[in-house]
């Protein structure tokens, strides 16, 4: 994934040999990188710290983060835990109980707040969840 944060990379495998196929490869990573919402992958360490894995290009923009942020990295390195403790409490709570959850909450990047719709969902078959 970290090709994609760096590099345009195509969504679609087109070298010679990716072409020769009838079935071509679909690059997800670099598809989830363009899409035009904001995609979170966080997990939670034993100890209950809420560590984001993966970040696309839209919630980049959205929580004014640079490419240069390192991943995996806690939550509370992003932005302020003040911001983040609706989110916090309701990426604890998916992970407890493996359901879905909707929800509203604002964030501060700056002067700018920004007020989020945000959907939840446990990714049961890894040990990670997907916000948007």
């Amino acid at each position: 994934m970290a090709d994609t944060q760096r590099h345009k990379v195509s969504p679609i495998d087109d070298t010679a040999e990716g072409a020769a196929r009838t079935a071509r490869i679909v690059n997800t990573s670099a598809v989830v990188e363009r899409l035009p919402v904001g995609v979170l992958v966080c997990s939670v360490t034993s100890a209950n710290v809420i560590e984001a894995l993966f970040v696309n290009g839209f919630a980049r923009e959205v929580f004014s983060l640079t490419e240069s942020t390192v991943l995996p990295c806690p939550l509370d390195t992003i932005w302020n835990s003040a911001d983040n403790h609706v989110l916090a409490g309701q990426v604890l709570e998916v992970f407890r109980t493996a359901r879905d959850s909707n929800f509203e909450w604002s964030i501060r990047a700056g002067v700018i707040e920004r007020f989020l719709s945000s959907h939840l969902m446990p990714l049961l078959d890894h040990e990670a969840m997907s916000i948007r």
